[in-house]
């Protein structure tokens, strides 16, 4: 944006210097924002793993996809 502004000449302008002013006074905090909700999400995640390892689902998924039937099998 700022070299196209150069080459039309809109640094001249007062009414461009200061969009562009506000612009980053906007997109400054926006992203600080963003990177502190990315960095909550991130500790809710790793909290949830610390609560219920990986290894602890896997075995329960699997016992509760399983049915053994123990008087149907039969071994020779």
């Amino acid at each position: 944006m700022i070299p196209v502004s150069i080459v039309t000449g809109g640094m001249s302008s007062v009414q461009y210097v200061s969009g562009l002013s506000h612009s980053v006074l906007v997109a400054g905090p926006w992203s600080a924002w963003q990177a502190a909700r990315v960095d909550v999400e991130q500790q809710t995640e790793a909290a949830e793993l610390k609560a219920t390892p990986l290894e602890d689902r896997v075995v329960d998924k699997i016992l509760a996809d399983t049915n053994v039937d123990a008087t149907s099998s039969s071994v020779s």
